[in-house]
């Protein structure tokens, strides 16, 4: 069907399509005292709020964290891969 007046930008079946597609996030967080966290998500921004919160037991005592680094995914199965697969190599 067409867009509606004044709709901006026209939607078209893959645009809306596109907007409801989610994406999976591996990240690291660091502290400002050098600690880092590895985690994977579907919204980087909340999950670093909730670090910063105090929310997880594991970075709370070692606040503020900022994102350093991350990598985007199709499928939360293969955030998790490759977050288990750094968090091996690390503690390996």
């Amino acid at each position: 069907p067409p867009a509606a007046a004044g709709a901006y930008p026209p939607q078209s079946p893959l645009t809306a399509e596109i907007s409801v597609y989610e994406l999976f996030y591996l990240y690291f967080v660091q502290s400002n005292i050098g600690r880092y966290y590895i985690g994977s998500t579907k919204n980087v921004a909340e999950r670093l709020l909730r670090h910063n919160k105090g929310a997880t037991r594991s970075t709370k005592p070692y606040r503020p964290w900022e994102i350093v680094y991350f990598e985007e995914f199709d499928k939360k199965t293969e955030a998790r891969k490759r977050e288990n697969q750094i968090k091996a190599y690390v503690n390996g």
